[in-house]
């Protein structure tokens, strides 16, 4: 899902005037929270609700 919105690509964007790389932000944002148990082979995903704005 991630790579199908973009948010694995790193061709960087301009975003307020700084320029980054959609999976820069998904590292820097998600991998400090999603991490393995010992002896898990895969990361479980929690289902979200994204508001529209």
């Amino acid at each position: 899902m991630l790579k199908d919105l973009g948010l694995l690509s790193e061709e960087r964007l301009e975003v307020g005037g700084v320029w980054v790389a959609p999976k820069d932000v998904v590292d820097a944002v998600l991998y400090p929270r999603v991490t393995l148990r010992q002896g898990e082979r895969a990361c479980r995903c929690v289902p979200m609700t994204i508001p529209v704005l």
